[in-house]
């Protein structure tokens, strides 16, 4: 038993999952009553998984450095204070009832992404390397 831990791919049980939240997310988006909110929430949602799919390719190495921390610090200070201006902008456009998880959900995306845009360009930036493009990966998603 304690050997089929030690062989466990984490990254494999990683993608199975995500890719299955994925068909869940199709599945709710297809069967939701728009004017409830639901569909904006499952929607959403695929932005958490492919920025969840984006950050599993990063090594655990890359957050122990003091710049970095200090970079996410402000990345999440930032985020907090944009939070405010996506709720008022969520409550204009939107048709149907502003629900509370959608709003959380687009904050969570807005933080996910501004961390891999700053995680990317600290690569560059600072440790000169340039990220490396995993032809098979991208062609999913062509």
């Amino acid at each position: 038993m304690k050997e089929r831990i030690k062989n466990l791919n984490y990254k494999k049980l990683l993608y199975t999952f995500l890719f299955f939240f994925l068909a869940v997310i199709n599945w709710k988006t297809r069967t939701a009553d728009w004017k409830t909110g639901q569909y904006e929430i499952y929607r959403n949602l695929i932005g958490v998984v492919f920025a969840l799919i984006i950050m599993s390719h990063y090594k655990l190495e890359d957050y122990k450095s003091k710049k970095r921390i200090v970079a996410y610090v402000i990345n999440a200070f930032l985020c907090a204070i944009a939070s405010p201006f996506i709720f008022m902008f969520q409550a204009q456009r939107e048709m149907h009832v502003n629900h509370p998880v959608e709003n959380a959900i687009i904050c969570l995306i807005v933080f996910m992404y501004a961390h891999i845009i700053m995680h990317t360009f600290i690569q560059i930036k600072i440790d000169k390397r340039i990220p490396n493009l995993n032809w098979k990966f991208f062609a999913v998603f062509v």
